[in-house]
C-alpha cells in the first residue's frame, strides 16, 4: 500500500499540468526566425501600468490580464502588441493611453527595462506550474538595449524529450521469453523516473504492490539508457523526472517478434 501511495504522490507531482493547473500565458519575444517564451513580462518593470491593464482582462491563466508579443531588432527591445487576455482583443491604443506614447511603425521601445529576463524555446518538459525548454537564454538589457546573452541548452535529450523513444527502446530490448514463462503478467506496467542534475537515475518508482518478473525487465531496460539529459531552469541545472507507461500482452509480443523478423 506504500508503495501505490508514494507512487501517486511522484505521477500527480509529474502530471502534465494542464490537467491538474492552469499554466501562466508567457509573453513571447522574437528574435529572427525564433520564437522564445519569457518567464516574465518586461511590463511587470511598470507596476502602475500593469496594474491599470489587470483590471481590464484578468483570467485565471493569465494573472497579468495580458499577454504582450516584443521583437529585438539590432539589440533593441520593442513591444509589437498587447493582448486582453479575457477578449483576446488588441489593446495597443489602451496601452498607449495609460503611458501616454503612440507606437511608431507598429512598435514601442521598452526604454523602461533595465534588468535580465529569461526565454525558453525548443521542445520542453511541462511539470506542475513549470516549464522546462529545451533551450534557454538569459538577456540583461540597459533601457532596452541588450547587453548580454547567455545560452543555456539542454544535453542529451535523445530519450527524455521523446516519450516514444522510451517507449520503443523497452520494447526493443524486453526479452518476450518472459511472459511465454509467465502465467500471470500485467497489461500495464507504469513506473516513475526520476534522474540527477547530471542525467543519471536516481530513482525508480513502480505503482503496483505486486511486483512481477515484466516490472523488473523494464527497470533494466530503462538502466540501459545511459543518460536522461541535462537541463537548465533560469540558468541552473534542473533534475529530470517523468512517469512512463508500456502495455505488454501476447499479440504485442507477436507482433513484435514478427516486425523483428521483417527487419
Amino acid at each position: 500500500m506504500l508503495r501505490r501511495v508514494v507512487f501517486l504522490v511522484l505521477f500527480i507531482y509529474t502530471w502534465h499540468l494542464n490537467v491538474v493547473a492552469t499554466m501562466q500565458k508567457a509573453d513571447i519575444l522574437i528574435i529572427n526566425s525564433d520564437t522564445l517564451f519569457l518567464d516574465r513580462s518586461p511590463l511587470e518593470d511598470l507596476p502602475e501600468v500593469c496594474k491599470k491593464i489587470k483590471g481590464k482582462g484578468l483570467s485565471t491563466d493569465c494573472w497579468n490580464g495580458f499577454t504582450a508579443e516584443w521583437i529585438l531588432i539590432d539589440s533593441v527591445l520593442y513591444l509589437q502588441n498587447i493582448y486582453s487576455c479575457s477578449t483576446g482583443n488588441n489593446i495597443n491604443q489602451l496601452l498607449e493611453n495609460i503611458l501616454n506614447r503612440k507606437f511608431e511603425d507598429g512598435r514601442l521601445i521598452a526604454d523602461w527595462f533595465s534588468d535580465g529576463i529569461y526565454g525558453g524555446f525548443g521542445r520542453k518538459l511541462t511539470y506542475l506550474y513549470q516549464v522546462i525548454y529545451e533551450k534557454e537564454r538569459y538577456f540583461i538589457f540597459d533601457k532596452g538595449v541588450l547587453k548580454t546573452i547567455k545560452n543555456y541548452d539542454a544535453k542529451d535529450t535523445e530519450y527524455s524529450l521523446n516519450e516514444d523513444a522510451v517507449v520503443d527502446f523497452v520494447y526493443k530490448h524486453f526479452n518476450w521469453n518472459i511472459l511465454a514463462k509467465q502465467n500471470w503478467f500485467p497489461q500495464t506496467v507504469t513506473i516513475f523516473l526520476e534522474a540527477d542534475k547530471r542525467g543519471k537515475i536516481k530513482r525508480l518508482e513502480y505503482s503496483a504492490e505486486r511486483i512481477s518478473a515484466v516490472h523488473k525487465e523494464v527497470k533494466r531496460i530503462l538502466c540501459l539508457i545511459p543518460n536522461w539529459g541535462i537541463f537548465y531552469s533560469e540558468g541552473k541545472k534542473h533534475s529530470f523526472y517523468w512517469s512512463y507507461s508500456f502495455g505488454f500482452s501476447r499479440a504485442r509480443m507477436e507482433s513484435l517478434k514478427r516486425k523483428d523478423r521483417n527487419d
